[in-house]
């Protein structure tokens, strides 16, 4: 008899020892998964669909907040004071993507559901060491793709494909930033991170080594040359009749008459900006329009600056 109660109380603690394990990361789910390679979060939800994403969410908030407080001194040397914090860097990564396990390695390994309240519980873990390997290898890959794009800025230097590669590139350097910085959470490492201040520094040379001829055929060039000189000036270009890459040539034709006590100056012009070495065409529009001021002198102003107006804006929609 009394061996029979002694192997119902055993049975009995068993199965309570065996409910409370396996509820015991409700409440603290390092009990089950080591803290120092795992990270875990909570999530609920109304249905278990609701809870698995609450805790994905959960999960990449913990991660983006532990990650920058690793990487904070790299980051504030990397990017300039009012740039982008690495936390609203990561989401918004994810949040462009359709899902939040854009963040590798996260997995849902444990489910609750309380049968009273329908209340559903989850558990969103990373495996910490999966994940470094992950991005380590990533960043290696992103990094010579980083040195060959830069290379190719310095072998076409002179050329607007230089100027592209060199946007490309500092376009690139966030997301490179991104994956550094995760990896050198997930790995305790303190792998560098590019400055955004030289990626940006590749563009203005790219851009300064583009030398511009302008070349106006028709009335009022001399006014057109130099309201395009100063757009381009301003952007970064060089303008000079010597040692030219580019050739920026204008061709106009203008009538004017009177409207009334007003007068008018009509334009047509077609603008080509050109590459002298190898006769490429990199842009080509045109554009025509009618100023009317009090005198014609006033209305061929007007026409002139918005040519080279146009100019600008063509211009700046090439380059971006």
């Amino acid at each position: 008899m009394m061996k029979s109660i002694s192997i119902i109380v055993l049975a009995f603690l068993l199965l309570l020892t065996s409910c409370v394990s396996s509820t015991a990361w409700t409440e603290n789910p390092y009990d089950k998964y080591s803290e120092e390679r795992y990270l875990c979060a909570l999530g609920y939800g109304k249905d278990m669909s609701s809870a698995e994403l609450d805790a994905k969410k959960s999960l990449i908030e913990l991660f983006a907040l532990q990650a920058e407080s690793r990487n904070e001194k790299s980051l504030l040397e990397a990017f300039r004071d009012g740039e982008t914090s690495y936390r609203e860097m990561f989401t918004s990564s994810l949040s462009t993507t359709s899902s939040v396990e854009e963040l590798y390695g996260v997995q849902i390994l444990e489910r609750q559901e309380d049968k009273k309240s329908g209340e559903c519980t989850a558990l969103a873990v990373l495996d910490k060491r999966a994940a470094a390997n992950h991005y380590r290898q990533l960043v290696a890959s992103e990094k010579n793709a980083l040195a060959e794009l830069k290379a190719e800025v310095e072998a076409s230097i002179g050329t607007f494909e230089s100027i592209s590669n060199a946007d490309l590139y500092l376009k690139l350097i966030s997301p490179y930033n991104l994956h550094v910085a995760t990896y050198n959470y997930l790995a305790s490492e303190n792998m560098s991170l590019i400055s955004q201040a030289e990626g940006e520094s590749l563009c203005r040379k790219a851009i300064s080594a583009i030398v511009f001829a302008i070349k106006v055929n028709g009335d009022y060039s001399r006014i057109i040359e130099s309201d395009m000189s100063k757009t381009l000036t301003s952007l970064g270009f060089r303008v000079s009749s010597l040692g030219t890459t580019t050739e920026a040539n204008v061709n106009v034709s203008w009538n004017d008459g009177e409207m009334g006590v007003l007068k008018y100056a009509a334009y047509d012009a077609s603008i080509f900006i050109t590459d002298k070495e190898s006769g490429k065409t990199l842009l080509a529009f045109t554009t025509k329009e009618r100023e009317i001021q009090k005198t014609y002198s006033a209305a061929y102003s007007r026409a002139c600056k918005m040519i080279a107006q146009a100019f600008d804006e063509e211009l700046r929609k090439a380059l971006n």
